[in-house]
């Protein structure tokens, strides 16, 4: 199934969800948002969860330019954040950029050992060492982000960004990319798993590891994440803007309760920006979009949001680098 979320349709057309689902939209332009042509209904349905890591063998992958950034609503200079963001890209090393570049998007990115990742986290200012992560990931321009497979389908990327950026920030005990069917436990699938794993090994693993994915990370919140994993959903928006000044990282996430058989999932992460809140997801490559306090989009508007429930956890202290083990 192709990306809905990567280009700007035909223009004069009107397209359904089913359009979409079948991949009879012809895509002409990447870089808009479907929400402008899509129904009420599929204005819901953004994005879609990534596939299960079945193959594990890196995959041969074409990328696009990153469409241009999105208009900003914060009526503030934002160069600054770029800045950050752009610092923390060129830093990568090339076993970093080779990450984002060869790895099947369902094998986890590295961050035990890694000089880059411990650096980040031990970076004392909160809304810098988010866009030191944000700036690492490199949402624009990765190739994990907008993967296409050998058979020209593209990756449903948004949960996988989601998932990469909440690791990096929280580490593998609150979140993972996989949750145990038992415990609900977050879990991981990383290099080392993935090239030690026999095909009945990956069959056994997964079976009792299921992706957290766009469509279930709600679900996971609300049985596990809540009670477990020290996540607490903001019900309004001034509870939102008031844990994200408070040092706290938030994801949306589509509504459990829309989920049903053919459903398209969406999800994104948010954070204080000073002046604003801050937005990025993969969907169209956004890296960081900038709202108002008080602004009524649906992303950054939990109050009677028919679209999205909110999650947030509150950043660890800093971590001071550790040497690194060889």
């Amino acid at each position: 199934m192709t990306d809905v979320g990567v280009g700007e349709q035909t223009p004069g057309k009107q397209y359904t969800r089913r359009d979409f689902l079948r991949g009879t939209a012809k895509t002409v332009k990447k870089g808009v948002e479907i929400a402008a042509v899509l129904s009420p209904l599929g204005k819901l349905v953004l994005a879609a969860s990534a596939s299960t890591p079945q193959s594990q063998q890196p995959q041969t992958q074409e990328h696009s330019q990153p469409p241009a950034r999105p208009i900003q609503e914060l009526p503030v200079d934002i160069s600054a954040f770029e800045k950050i963001m752009d610092d923390e890209a060129d830093k990568r090393t090339p076993t970093d950029v080779a990450m984002f570049s060869d790895r099947d998007p369902g094998i986890d990115l590295t961050y035990f050992n890694n000089e880059t990742i411990n650096s980040i986290r031990s970076e004392p200012v909160a809304l810098n060492r988010i866009l030191r992560a944000v700036g690492f990931l490199d949402v624009e321009k990765s190739k994990r982000y907008s993967w296409v497979r050998k058979n020209g389908e593209t990756v449903y990327a948004c949960n996988i960004y989601t998932r990469d950026l909440l690791r990096l920030l929280l580490g593998n005990a609150d979140i993972g990319s996989r949750y145990n069917v038992s415990s609900g436990a977050p879990t991981v699938f990383g290099l080392d798993q993935a090239k030690e794993a026999d095909k009945q090994e990956l069959n056994d693993f997964n079976k009792v590891n299921l992706e957290l994915n766009s469509n279930n990370l709600d679900w996971w919140m609300q049985k596990y994440g809540r009670d477990k994993y020290h996540w607490e959903q903001a019900l309004t928006q001034k509870d939102l803007q008031d844990k994200l000044k408070q040092g706290y990282i938030g994801m949306g996430a589509s509504k459990n309760e829309l989920v049903k058989p053919g459903f398209i999932g969406h999800a994104f992460v948010v954070f204080d920006l000073g002046a604003g809140i801050g937005l990025t997801q993969a969907t169209n490559n956004i890296r960081l979009a900038g709202y108002q306090y008080g602004s009524m989009n649906q992303k950054v508007q939990p109050d009677n949001n028919q679209a999205y429930h909110f999650w947030v956890h509150k950043l660890p202290p800093r971590t001071l680098p550790l040497p690194l083990s060889h």
